[in-house]
């Protein structure tokens, strides 16, 4: 399981150099507590703040190879900056991924969409 794998580490390096959406390793490294050093692109979609929710990103977010290198090594020796960045990533996942708020956004969009559905189908023919 994630808890026993990603769970032992000081980080997890995720150097990505293309993807969109959600990084499910970032999200699956922060569910248990794990930073993530990672490169912008890696980052991108992933900060609570692009999400409307309060938070900071869970580990590093870096612009170069030394950086990456220099963030994982700060990760490893310093306690104190472990603590902090695992806390912020236990924090953003959960307030990114809630249940409850996510069900809420899930039932309003079908509402929203059974409410235009002639209208929309209409519009768009093609589908």
């Amino acid at each position: 399981t994630n808890e026993k794998v990603l769970g032992k580490h000081r980080c997890l390096l995720a150097p990505l150099r293309f993807g969109a959406g959600i990084k499910g390793k970032i999200a699956d490294a922060w569910s248990v507590g794990t930073p993530v050093v990672t490169t912008h692109l890696g980052a991108e979609g992933m900060h609570p703040s692009e999400w409307g929710e309060e938070g900071e990103f869970g580990g590093s977010v870096c612009g170069s190879v030394a950086d990456i290198a220099r963030e994982c090594a700060r990760l490893a020796e310093d306690d104190s900056a472990w603590e902090e960045e695992s806390s912020k990533g236990l924090q953003g996942v959960e307030a990114m991924f809630q249940r409850q708020k996510g069900e809420e956004r899930v039932l309003a969009a079908l509402a929203r969409a059974g409410e235009s559905m002639d209208q929309s189908r209409q519009q768009d023919w093609l589908q």
